[in-house]
């Protein structure tokens, strides 16, 4: 499922430095096929395009990447919207 965040300070997501703003990114369930519903956890991820990469010091020639978000989101350091 597609997912809008929200960083309201700088950020550490996965090694890449954020600035605040909004992004976009994608939540799914890592499910064990054993285990009950109610033991799905939750996994996010945050795409930065290119054009995102470029604001970032340091970050300017690299490709598109998605950032493993779970910890960040669970820390609350990134807001769902």
């Amino acid at each position: 499922m597609r997912v809008q965040y929200e960083a309201i300070e700088p950020v550490i997501v996965d090694g890449v430095p954020l600035p605040p703003g909004r992004y976009s990114g994608r939540l799914t369930y890592l499910t064990d096929p054993a285990a009950p519903v109610a033991d799905m956890s939750p996994e996010y991820t945050i795409d930065l395009s290119q054009h995102e990469l470029e604001a970032i010091e340091g970050w300017e020639e690299s490709q598109p990447l998605e950032l493993l978000a779970t910890a960040s989101v669970k820390a609350g350091s990134l807001r769902l919207l």
